[in-house]
């Protein structure tokens, strides 16, 4: 009887032991299926983010060219005096439009960090300019002189010169990313010099 209740016993504590084994196997096949749930999640929301980032970059490609044919657009249907004024100004804001393009693609390490901070530049200035040269260049086309087109086309042609005014704030919004840089790296090299004095 006591033979009995040892072996008894014994089953009872190899049946615990491999129910335990058994649940400490499920929960640990619960958290690794967890685990691995949270890797896709981080893995899509980075492809998610790359995803963003490049087409932010391809909007702000596709919209250099279409203010860029604006600009000769424009040129082509307006010869008068004052216009070279607002040509100039189209054109620096096209050279800035190249400075920002070539700032964000000279760095692979800093590309989606300069992308973020050039949104505002992408998603509403480029946006509006390509809006607005459009909406002149379709009044002053039209050949209708009244003072309603004539208000408006001065309206837009402010806007245009405040907008130059706004691409270049939005360059060294960007460009301040590698002003730190240059300076750390002076920083440095300062040290350096200093240090092989002494």
């Amino acid at each position: 009887m006591n033979g009995d209740f040892s072996f008894t016993f014994f089953i009872f504590l190899i049946l615990a032991s491999i129910g335990g084994f058994c649940m400490a196997y499920a929960e640990n096949l619960e958290k690794q299926k967890e685990k691995e749930k949270d890797t896709v999640k981080q893995n899509t929301s980075k492809e998610d983010k790359d995803n963003y980032f490049d087409e932010l970059y391809k909007t702000m490609i596709i919209n250099t060219s279409k203010f860029n044919e604006l600009i000769k657009k424009y040129q082509t249907i307006n010869y008068g005096p004052t216009d070279t004024e607002l040509i100039s100004n189209l054109k620096k804001m096209e050279t800035i439009t190249e400075a920002i393009i070539n700032e964000v693609e000279r760095d692979e390490s800093t590309k989606k960090q300069k992308l973020r901070l050039a949104r505002d530049f992408i998603n509403y200035y480029q946006s509006k300019s390509i809006y607005f040269l459009d909406s002149l260049c379709n009044l002053i086309s039209s050949g209708v002189e009244n003072s309603k087109f004539e208000n408006t086309i001065r309206s837009i042609t402010k806007t245009l010169y405040d907008f130059g005014n706004e691409y270049e704030k939005q360059y060294c919004k960007i460009m301040e990313i590698e002003i730190a840089k240059i300076e750390s790296e002076i920083k440095v090299i300062n040290m350096n010099e200093t240090y092989t004095k002494d």
